[in-house]
């Protein structure tokens, strides 16, 4: 065990190197129960190499105890997708347990973390968001327009710009539909182009605080503002 720490301690500054600027860790959990000791020393050696490196773990559920700063930066933020997908996609849950759900984060979750979450609405292991969507790009719109307006660092899935269609793993790889504009949704891609150019000129869609102005069974508004 010793010994493949040590190799995966290299391999991690080694990449560092030659031009990386992180890393997105697969099921650390899992190594963790090997290993409690590896993640801290990870980080440790990782950020001596790069302070301003980004580590990032797959993380499923609550990851309070991966953000106490010992170990990683940010975790796929899948619980605030679950929330996202319930209310604005699915209307599987109502205004009010919206808000209690991300509100549980914003309470536990150190400010720091906050910040870098890394906030998804689908990935390499989940339903794309169209196909969740029933196809309706107009719930996936609004979601995206939520992902970047919460905190965190907003992620779009390859091809979920341009509403790709795509069921569970691996239907949801499939290939960059490069030669058929057909399947490219130009007003999916505009949208997603222009909530990029608002999250780079808004600061407090950046760093400001968060409150929610109203939650009922159909509606739910909060309010970033600048500290």
């Amino acid at each position: 065990r010793g010994s493949c720490a040590s190799h995966l301690l290299k391999v991690s500054t080694q990449w560092l190197k030659e031009g990386a600027h992180g890393w997105r860790l697969d099921v650390p959990n899992e190594v963790d129960a090997i290993n409690p000791d590896f993640w801290p020393e990870f980080r440790k050696v990782v950020k001596r190499q790069d302070p301003d490196s980004y580590i990032v773990g797959e993380i499923w559920t609550d990851a309070r105890q991966w953000l106490n700063g010992t170990k990683f930066d940010a975790v796929m933020n899948y619980p605030v997708r679950s929330a996202a997908l319930e209310f604005i996609v699915k209307g599987g849950i109502e205004g009010q347990q919206f808000a209690r759900d991300l509100s549980r984060q914003l309470a536990t979750y150190p400010e720091p973390a906050l910040r870098v979450q890394f906030n998804l609405l689908g990935s390499h292991d989940t339903a794309r968001i169209r196909t969740i969507a029933g196809g309706d790009l107009r719930k996936v719109r609004l979601a995206q327009t939520f992902l970047f307006a919460w905190p965190g660092a907003p992620v779009i899935y390859y091809g979920d710009e341009i509403g790709l269609e795509g069921g569970k793993d691996p239907d949801c790889r499939r290939t960059y539909p490069w030669n058929r504009p057909e399947l490219i949704d130009t007003q999916t891609l505009s949208h997603v182009q222009t909530l990029g150019k608002l999250r780079a000129q808004e600061p407090a869609l950046r760093r400001g605080t968060t409150r929610f102005l109203v939650s009922e069974a159909k509606l739910s508004a909060f309010v970033r503002e600048p500290e």
